[in-house]
């Protein structure tokens, strides 16, 4: 892995953004600060050129600490704890691992997750940190990627999600959809006789999959 190059623009002394390379990998954050001064959220780039940015929010303590970042849709990426950082500061460690000082904890899931469940979660912890708080914070983060307790699965129900997965969009016929599963699931087929509507499969099928993404079915046409 090569050095990483990071050029910074400041207003003073308030960083405005950042621009890093590595190798052929580059990201970009731009900072955005309310009336007050106090960074509210930014807008990252991966490349950074990318013309798709992603827009994130910051929440924060009574006191100013950074704690959380989140996505357009209000749900966190990341959470960490820290002290003596700035708000920029913390956003662009989260963001890019480019570290200013020794942090007690991060947790970090995928920026852009289209299937929370099965998003990776990096977690970087300070050996002072006991193992009761980290757990504390790190079910805070897993309970927003599974609502619900985590029941193994069968292997048709993995396979049924993944099936339902990849026939998303555009959206057809239920009866359909089991009439090819069945066609290439023959050890795994739903009867046809007894339920000819195909209720039981699209219950099945709706409920592996939300298990396995970890999103409400109503949730599924937000990529």
């Amino acid at each position: 892995m090569g050095a990483t190059t990071t050029t910074f623009a400041y207003d003073g002394l308030t960083l405005m953004s950042l621009t890093a390379t590595q190798g052929a990998t580059s990201w970009r954050i731009d900072y955005l600060y309310d009336e007050e001064g106090s960074p509210f959220g930014g807008v990252y780039r991966s490349p950074a050129t990318s013309t798709s940015p992603t827009s994130f929010s910051l929440v924060t303590t009574d006191r100013g600490d950074v704690v959380e970042l989140c996505d357009g849709n209000g749900d966190a990426f990341a959470a960490y704890r820290c002290d003596a950082w700035t708000e920029a500061e913390v956003t662009t460690f989260v963001l890019t691992d480019l570290r200013y000082h020794v942090v007690g904890m991060t947790i970090k899931r995928s920026l852009i997750a289209s299937l929370p469940a099965a998003a990776p979660t990096t977690i970087r912890v300070n050996p002072r940190i006991s193992p009761r708080e980290l757990a504390r914070e790190y079910a805070k983060v897993r309970a927003r990627c599974m609502p619900e307790r985590d029941r193994a699965m069968s292997e048709k129900h993995v396979k049924l999600a993944v099936f339902t997965h990849r026939h998303l969009y555009p959206s057809r016929p239920w009866v359909q959809l089991r009439d090819e599963w069945n066609e290439s699931h023959p050890r795994l087929r739903y009867e046809v006789a007894s339920d000819p509507q195909a209720r039981r499969f699209a219950l099945e099928a709706r409920d592996a999959w939300c298990r396995v993404s970890g999103k409400s079915w109503f949730d599924r046409r937000q990529k």
